[in-house]
């Protein structure tokens, strides 16, 4: 279960992360370069 509860977090906060991210503002390869480091993100 606690794999479970794991996972979510991580989601969680890489979505949180996501939704915070100024994308009207940022061009393509800084939105490619965030992107990134969102997913690298460790838990």
């Amino acid at each position: 279960m606690k794999a479970f509860y794991d996972a979510y977090m991580v989601l969680n906060r890489r979505i949180a992360i996501f939704l915070s991210l100024p994308i009207e503002k940022l061009d393509q390869i800084s939105l490619r370069r965030e992107l990134a480091g969102i997913g690298s993100i460790k838990a």
